[in-house]
C-alpha cells in the first residue's frame, strides 16, 4: 500500500513537471525589455512648477479646503460644477485632427 502511494505521488509530480515545462516552452514570449525604460531624454530642464501648474494647484486646493456637508446627490453636482469650472478657467487652444495610424482611422490632438 505504501509503495502504491509512492508511485502515484511520483507520477503526479512527474506529470506536473512535464506540464509546467511544456507550458513554459510553448508560451515563451519574445524579450521586450527594450520597452522597459524610456530611451528618450526628458523635455526641458525645469526644476520648479510652472505658473499654469500653480494655478491648477490653487484651484484644486481651494475646492478641497472646506468640504461641504452635503448629501451624495448634491455633492456629486458640486463636484461636477467644480470640474467644469476648472476646465473653463484655462484657455487651451487645440484641435483634433483625423490621422491614419497604421491603416486605422484615428484622431490626434494638436496643441497650438
Amino acid at each position: 500500500m505504501k509503495k502504491v502511494f509512492t508511485v502515484i505521488l511520483a507520477s503526479i509530480i512527474v506529470v506536473a513537471v512535464v506540464v509546467f515545462l511544456a507550458i513554459t516552452l510553448a508560451f515563451n514570449s519574445n524579450d521586450h525589455s527594450q520597452y522597459d525604460l524610456p530611451k528618450h531624454t526628458t523635455t526641458g530642464t525645469r526644476t520648479s512648477e510652472s505658473s499654469e501648474h500653480q494655478a491648477v494647484a490653487r484651484l484644486v486646493t481651494a475646492g478641497m479646503a472646506k468640504p461641504p456637508n452635503l448629501g451624495r446627490k448634491e455633492l456629486m453636482q458640486l463636484m461636477r460644477k467644480q470640474m467644469d469650472d476648472r476646465g473653463e478657467a484655462f484657455k487651451i487652444s487645440s484641435e483634433i485632427r483625423p490621422v491614419d495610424a497604421g491603416g486605422v482611422s484615428a484622431e490626434y490632438p494638436y496643441w497650438s
